[in-house]
């Protein structure tokens, strides 16, 4: 996910982000925000011209324009159907569908109920504040675009009593689920000093949320992560001071994490920024964010983190970083005695200057990455996982002949160039399979390995064709769950299979997965085994462990081969 200045939020941020054109005045801002949707529906041969205040009423001077011709362009093949177990609420500001602001169909969800709620949120700036009380769980928000779905207040710590108050969204329900939309705070960006000017974008104090392909805009404590077990995916995440802060333990996966605070001249040393702000308050408590693949960018000169609490736990793994990271990395909040309960880490981080943070940085804070507890991702991977079952037929230095028995997996086909996309594309579906998106409403447990699959003749960077398998649990290999048909995901039963398999170690992308698979072609072609005719797949790759596992991985390449399915021997 790339940010692009040309994209129309983009363009949003920059005029929203100058306090020139910022005040507390709500029609001040409506008025920018009208402004920017005739830039936005110009730029987008998609988008139709409508008429629409951002209340959803209709202006009077288009009397000679009808809801039909407005609607016109309104994408209802989009909207899901109604399912067993998920019913759909349409919002479209400009009264396209049943709703035309965000917290009207949260208003008409049925309270305490176990079926998904799917809020499908058109195109467009919902200028208003959402909260979703403890008694709705079970909602996703599921808009268009981070750069073209946005939910947007200006709310304050001043304005509404307190910081915690005043995000511009507020979720306290479990298992929500949010997919391209962003949350914005379009306040005035505080001035150093400033008090009572925190503005939050959204506020997630729900146990199992999830956000997949997300924007979060804002300056001082955009996104306040507060309680619970959370995941974030593919998102953009802008601010710039404690821009992530919060007591939950979440796992941040290929996020862009993007520093506003203001550029210092050459040589000038003072720090005017922050990325988190995490609050474990006591060894006993079991939060922590976790960043992984990450990017951090920017303007500035700030801290990767401050210890607003005395037990803080953050890390950054696999994550590139630009100079505007300070080369101390990290401040204990002015209470020297925190730097000694503190964790905060460093995995294989990686700086685009040598003047940036790793030999300073490292003095007190950098904590070895085996002495610690990691936090552990909400599905976990673990060795104590059920495994489809197999025997080991034959076995050399650089792979072994396995023969797997009968099974019954759960498969995503996924259209994409690169695996690592693809399998990242089939779990999320298969993640919501297993988390109740069944026509059963069942949970089913994580299993090992999730294999992703490469078509004959295709491969990464080459063509465009994967299927991403999950392993049914021994539960449900008789009769499997169905998955709810938006999902596109259909069983496929295995018989008696013959595979060749190779052992590889680190995270498995797309050149590795490569020349792994290509070592084992070449050791195959000096074996007795041949590579089977009749297999719909080049190869496959089985991976084992969680994203956050940086050592000790295992990962396979499987081929199917022939010679050894009549063999008749007790399985693992």
């Amino acid at each position: 996910m790339s940010f692009r200045y040309t994209d129309v939020f983009s363009l949003l941020i920059i005029v929203l982000a100058s306090t020139h054109f910022l005040s507390s005045n709500l029609q001040h801002v409506k008025h920018f925000l009208e402004e920017f949707k005739v830039i936005s529906s110009s730029s987008s041969s998609s988008s139709k011209s409508c008429s629409a205040s951002l209340d959803g009423r209709h202006h009077h001077h288009h009397q000679t324009a009808s809801k039909v011709d407005m609607c016109d362009d309104f994408p209802r093949d989009s909207v899901p159907l109604d399912t067993n177990t998920t019913t759909t609420f349409c919002v479209d500001r400009n009264g396209c569908c049943n709703f035309t602001t965000v917290q009207s169909a949260i208003d008409a969800v049925v309270t305490l109920n176990s079926k998904r709620s799917l809020i499908w949120i058109n195109n467009g700036i919902y200028f208003e504040k959402v909260i979703i009380p403890k008694t709705k769980p079970n909602i996703t928000f599921q808009g268009q675009g981070y750069t073209s779905t946005a939910i947007v207040w200006n709310d304050t710590a001043n304005s509404s009593h307190g910081t915690f108050y005043s995000g511009s969204v507020q979720v306290f329900s479990t298992n929500f689920v949010a997919k391209n939309i962003s949350f914005m705070n379009v306040a005035p960006i505080p001035k150093p000093g400033d008090v009572g000017a925190q503005a939050v974008a959204i506020r997630v104090g729900g146990d199992q949320a999830s956000f997949w392909g997300c924007g979060f805009f804002g300056a001082q404590d955009t996104l306040h992560d507060d309680r619970g077990r959370h995941y974030f995916k593919d998102c953009y995440i802008q601010g710039s001071i404690d821009f992530i802060f919060g007591n939950a333990k979440s796992l941040y996966e290929d996020c862009q994490l993007v520093s506003m605070a203001p550029p210092l001249p050459a040589g000038q040393k003072s720090i005017n920024g922050v990325v988190t702000a995490h609050g474990r308050a006591s060894a006993d408590e079991d939060s922590g964010f976790a960043f992984v693949r990450c990017s951090i960018g920017g303007t500035g000169r700030i801290w990767l983190g401050r210890a607003w609490r005395p037990f803080s736990k953050v890390v950054f793994a696999y994550t590139s970083m630009s100079d505007i990271i300070a080369p101390e990395g990290w401040n204990d909040f002015n209470d020297p005695s925190r730097d000694q309960m503190e964790s905060f880490e460093l995995p294989k981080a990686v700086f685009s200057t040598p003047s940036a943070p790793p030999t300073t940085m490292a003095k007190t804070y950098l904590i070895l990455l085996a002495s610690i507890t990691i936090i552990v991702y909400i599905l976990g991977f673990s060795n104590a996982y059920e495994s489809p079952l197999y025997t080991v037929i034959h076995s050399e230095s650089e792979f072994e002949i396995r023969l797997y028995q009968e099974s019954v997996w759960m498969t995503a086909p996924v259209k994409e160039i690169s695996f690592r996309k693809a399998t990242n594309d089939g779990f999320h579906r298969l993640f919501q399979y297993i988390e109740g998106a069944n026509l059963n409403n069942s949970r089913v447990s994580m299993t090992v390995p999730v294999l992703t699959s490469i078509v004959n003749g295709a491969g990464p960077l080459d063509s465009s064709a994967y299927v991403v398998y999950f392993y049914l649990p021994d539960k449900f290999q008789a009769t499997p769950p169905l998955p709810l048909p938006e999902l596109n995901l259909k069983p496929d039963s295995w018989t008696t299979s013959c595979k060749a398999v190779r052992q590889f170690s680190g995270f498995a992308r797309d050149k590795n997965t490569v020349e792994e698979a290509e070592k084992l072609a070449a050791s195959l072609s000096k074996s007795q085994y041949s590579t089977s005719a009749s297999s719909n797949f080049a190869y496959s790759i089985a991976e084992y462990n969680s994203p956050l596992k940086f050592f000790g991985r295992v990962n396979e390449v499987w081929v199917d081969v022939d010679g050894c399915e009549s063999i008749d021997v007790a399985a693992y």
